[in-house]
């Protein structure tokens, strides 16, 4: 048995193994974990508004009664969630009803026009305009618009900042 053969084996792979680890480059990216609240919150909402205004239509309810039902809905969550901004939209082309659940002004763009007016603070919350075809809601310097359909509407806008990132959700 020839030993020495068997050292200098040895010895070549250690210094192979040192020679790759030194090549080796090691990248390590950290990303904060998404706040995922956001979107499940936004999802249950347009849920439950879906159901409030087939339940309004099953009972005969007019359009304000409805718009009184999801408002108690969707301000109970806004206030449960005070550092998330909430914005409604719900009616048809003859009337739609922008809502603002936030203490921002958030700039609502109606129509093919250039018109672009701020939704008011929540003391004054609602502002309706007739005869629309789409909104447009800008809200932390980003566009979000909304096709209005046949029928009744009904789209929420959330975002939500924490720890210097800004979670938007719409549905």
């Amino acid at each position: 048995m020839n030993k020495r053969g068997q050292f200098f084996l040895i010895a070549a792979l250690i210094i192979v193994a040192v020679l790759l680890s030194l090549g080796t480059i090691y990248n390590k990216a950290r990303v904060q974990k998404s706040d995922s609240r956001v979107y499940d919150l936004s999802k249950e909402l347009t849920y439950e508004g879906a159901k409030v205004i087939d339940s309004g239509y099953y009972s005969s309810l007019n359009k304000d009664q409805i718009g009184e039902r999801l408002n108690a809905i969707i301000s109970n969550s806004s206030t449960a969630n005070k550092d998330s901004d909430i914005i409604t939209i719900f009616g048809d082309f003859n009337n739609i009803t922008v809502t603002n659940y936030s203490a921002q002004c958030n700039t609502v763009g109606i129509g093919d026009s250039a018109e672009i007016s701020c939704v008011p603070n929540p003391e004054t919350n609602t502002k309706s305009y007739p005869n629309q075809k789409n909104v447009t809601v800008e809200i932390g310097g980003n566009n979000y618009t909304f096709q209005l359909k046949a029928g009744q509407n009904f789209y929420i806008l959330m975002r939500k900042s924490k720890s210097g990132e800004t979670y938007v959700a719409s549905q």
